[in-house]
């Protein structure tokens, strides 16, 4: 069994920031008192299409969004910079070497990542072999002719970034799509 969080939780920290700490697989984050607040976010609140807010007995938020609830925090959110982007692939590349990883997978890989690599190597500093896999959205396809345009700006964007089979040495490749076709188990 894992522990239980709440917003309390990171209530509990001394500061009068927001907060917002994100799940590894992107479903669900955990938010602060001040977060939920600037967000709106109330037990009057309704659970968006496509998410949840989990409420205690009381109905009020615990602070724990999932899927499309967390789109209300995520707007609020300054949009990084192209050197925000280079500096945390800056910071990726350093927990990579100390845990002694070589590759790594980017199931999700968005253009504006992809280039801070890239940028990272055009520099020498690309350490490890980054693999990258842009996102497909379904309903972003409904017809064909939008089906065809998808399909040519990852083609686009493989041909830019991708440097051809993998090798032993740093590298950047482009191989795969994802797709979401279906909903997630979430845990606690």
């Amino acid at each position: 069994k894992g522990v239980a969080v709440t917003r309390a939780t990171l209530d509990a920290l001394r500061t009068q920031r927001p907060i917002i700490v994100r799940d590894s697989f992107g479903h669900s984050s955990l938010v602060n008192s001040k977060a939920l607040a600037l967000a709106k976010i109330t037990s009057e609140s309704k659970d968006p299409v496509g998410g949840r807010i989990d409420r205690d007995a009381a109905r009020a938020p615990t602070g724990i969004l999932e899927d499309a609830a967390q789109e209300t925090i995520e707007a609020l959110i300054p949009e990084p910079t192209p050197k925000d982007y280079v500096a945390g692939a800056r910071a990726a590349l350093d927990a990579f070497r100390r845990q002694g990883i070589t590759a790594f997978l980017d199931a999700i890989g968005e253009n504006l990542d992809i280039e801070a690599f890239a940028a990272l190597e055009r520099d020498g500093a690309l350490t490890v072999r980054a693999h990258f896999a842009p996102l497909v959205r379904p309903a972003e396809v409904p017809d064909p002719e939008s089906a065809s345009r998808e399909v040519a700006r990852v083609v686009a964007v493989a041909k830019k970034y991708d440097e051809g089979a993998i090798r032993p040495a740093p590298s950047i490749s482009v191989h795969q799509v994802k797709l979401f076709m279906d909903g997630v188990i979430n845990a606690p």
